[in-house]
C-alpha cells in the first residue's frame, strides 16, 4: 500500500514540473530609443522547481540575460558588452509564469531574433521571436531652398528615420509631384535623414505637401506651404532707384580712394616692374611651365588643338537682343543695365529675359569659340534652337530649346530640367563652348585649362545658335576672338 501511495506522489510531482513556453505570434515592433517587452509567458502559470532562464541571441552563446532561481543575484557576468545595464526581467510576477524580457534605450543594433530558454529539473523549453526596431522621423520641415531661372526651389527635410522612409510631394489635393531624393545615414546611430528638392514657377501657385512615410510602423508625417505669388522676387522702382544711388555713391567713394593712392601705386609698381628683357623672359619660362603642367594633367597636344580647327569668331546679334542690354561697338561685349533702350518689338527680339543670341548659327559640323567670364557672379550660356520662344518668362532647359550651363549663388549648374551642379577645383574664367552638331553633343570647358565642365546628349533638328545670359549684372561678358 505503501508502494502504492509512493508511486502516485512521484507522478503528481511529475506532472507539476510540465510545462510549455510561449511567445508571440509576430515580431515585435518598437521604436529606436524606446524600450520594449520581449514576451515570454509559463503554461501554466507557474514557475517549475529549479528553473533556469535564459535569454539569448540566435546562438547560446551570445547571452542577453540570464537569472537562476537557486541564485537569483546577478548572473550576468557573461552577457554581451552592449546589453550591459539595459536588460530586466519582471521578477516579482515569476511565480505567475511571466519570464519576459525589458530591453531599455533601443539602438537599431538590437533588431535581431533572440531565443527564451527555460529549464528545470526534469524539461527545458524554449520560444524564438523576432526583434524590429524603427525610427519615427521628426515632422518634416519645407522652406525655400533659393530661387533660378524665377523659379522657387522648395526643399523638404526631416530626420531620425529608420528604414529608409518613402518622401512624396503632392499639390493641391491629388496630384503628384516628382522631385530630386537625397537620403543620408548618421553615423553614431545609423537613422536616416532625407532631403527633397522641387522646382515652383510663377503660376503654380498652390499647396504643396511632404508626406514622409514608415513601412515598419505605418505611420506617416506631413507637412503643408501655401505658395502664392509673394514668393516670387519682385524688382520694384524704388528699389532700382536706390540700387543705382548706393552704386553711384560706392563708385564716389572708391574713385576719391583710387585718387588719393594712385600716385603711391604707380611708384610702388614702377618698383617692382622687371626690366623689358626679363620681362620677356619670364613670359618664356611661364610658357613652358604651363606646357608641363598640361603634359602632368594627362592633357595630350591634339585634344586642344582639335578645338582650335573649329574655332568661330562670333557677334552678337542687335535684331534678337533684349533692350535692357548695353553691348559695346564691336557687338563682342554684353551686361545688364537699368535703362531700357528704345528697340523695335520685332518677332526676334527677347522683350523679358536678358538672353542675347550670335549673328550666326549652325545646321552641321563642329564649331568652337570662348567666352571670358572673370569674375562675374551670375550668367549662363550655351547654344539656343532658333525656334526658340522670345516673348515673356523663359526657363533654361533642353525641353525649351536651350542647352547651357551657368553661375548661380557661387556656384557652378548646368540647366539640365533639374538643375546638375558642377564641380571644379578652380573658378572657371573662360568657358570654352564646343558643338558637334552631327553627334548631337555640346560640350563645355574651362578654357585656361582645357579641363571638362559638363556635356549634353541630344539630338539637334534645326540651326542653333550661341547663347549668352549676363542676367542684370553690370559686369562684362566677352566673346572672345580664338585663333586657329
Amino acid at each position: 500500500m505503501w508502494l502504492l501511495g509512493f508511486l502516485l506522489l512521484r507522478t503528481l510531482i511529475s506532472l507539476c514540473d510540465t510545462f510549455k513556453v510561449v511567445g508571440p505570434n509576430g515580431p515585435v515592433i518598437a521604436q529606436f530609443g524606446s524600450e520594449v517587452v520581449l514576451p515570454c509567458l509559463l503554461v501554466p502559470g507557474q514557475t517549475p522547481e529549479g528553473m533556469l532562464v535564459r535569454w539569448y541571441l540566435s546562438k547560446w552563446e551570445k547571452l542577453v540575460h540570464l537569472y537562476r532561481e537557486s541564485d537569483p543575484q546577478d548572473q550576468n557576468k557573461d552577457q554581451l558588452k552592449e546589453y550591459q545595464g539595459r536588460t530586466q526581467m519582471f521578477e516579482s510576477q515569476m511565480p505567475t509564469g511571466n519570464v519576459s524580457l525589458r530591453l531599455l534605450d533601443l539602438r537599431l543594433s538590437d533588431a535581431g531574433s533572440y531565443v527564451c530558454f527555460v529549464g528545470s529539473k526534469n524539461l527545458d523549453e524554449q520560444v524564438q521571436m523576432e526583434l524590429k526596431v524603427a525610427g519615427l522621423g521628426q515632422h518634416p520641415v519645407i522652406h525655400v531652398a533659393g530661387f533660378r531661372n524665377k523659379q522657387i526651389r522648395l526643399a523638404c527635410e526631416s530626420s531620425h528615420w529608420y528604414p529608409e522612409p518613402r518622401l512624396t510631394w503632392s499639390v493641391g489635393n491629388s496630384r503628384n509631384v516628382t522631385g530630386t531624393l537625397e537620403i543620408s545615414t548618421e553615423s553614431h546611430t545609423g537613422l536616416m535623414t532625407v532631403r527633397s528638392l522641387i522646382e515652383v514657377s510663377r503660376g503654380q501657385e498652390n499647396r504643396y505637401t511632404c508626406q514622409i512615410h514608415n513601412s515598419l510602423l505605418g505611420i506617416q508625417k506631413q507637412t503643408s506651404l501655401q505658395i502664392n505669388g509673394v514668393f516670387f522676387p519682385r524688382v520694384t522702382t524704388r528699389l532700382v532707384t536706390f540700387c543705382v544711388f548706393l552704386l553711384l555713391m560706392l563708385v564716389a567713394l572708391v574713385c576719391s580712394l583710387l585718387w588719393v593712392i594712385r600716385d603711391d601705386s604707380e611708384i610702388k609698381e614702377l618698383k617692382c616692374r622687371p626690366p623689358r628683357e626679363d620681362y620677356w623672359d619670364l613670359q618664356s619660362q611661364r610658357a613652358q611651365v604651363d606646357k608641363e603642367l598640361a603634359y602632368e594633367r594627362g592633357l595630350s597636344e591634339s585634344e586642344p588643338l582639335r578645338y582650335l580647327r573649329h574655332a568661330e569668331t562670333l557677334i552678337l546679334d542687335q535684331v534678337s537682343l533684349n533692350p535692357w542690354l548695353i553691348v559695346n561697338e564691336t557687338m563682342t561685349t554684353v551686361r545688364g543695365s537699368d535703362i531700357q533702350k528704345s528697340m523695335p518689338d520685332n518677332p526676334e527680339r527677347f522683350d523679358t529675359e536678358p538672353f542675347a543670341l550670335a549673328t550666326v548659327g549652325f545646321t552641321s559640323g563642329l564649331h568652337y569659340w570662348e567666352i571670358e567670364v572673370e569674375d562675374k557672379t551670375s550668367w549662363d550660356l550655351g547654344v539656343a534652337r532658333e525656334s526658340v520662344t522670345r516673348k515673356g518668362d523663359i526657363t533654361l532647359n533642353p525641353t525649351n530649346g536651350y542647352w547651357s550651363i551657368g553661375r548661380f549663388w557661387g556656384g557652378f549648374e548646368a540647366n539640365a530640367g533639374i538643375s546638375v551642379r558642377i564641380e571644379v577645383k578652380t573658378r572657371p574664367r573662360k568657358i570654352g563652348v564646343f558643338l558637334q552638331y552631327q553627334e548631337g553633343k555640346v560640350s563645355f570647358y574651362d578654357a585656361d585649362l582645357m579641363v571638362h565642365l559638363y556635356t549634353f546628349q541630344d539630338k539637334f533638328t534645326e540651326k542653333v545658335y550661341p547663347f549668352i545670359c549676363p542676367w542684370w549684372s553690370r559686369e562684362d561678358i566677352i566673346l572672345i576672338p580664338v585663333e586657329r
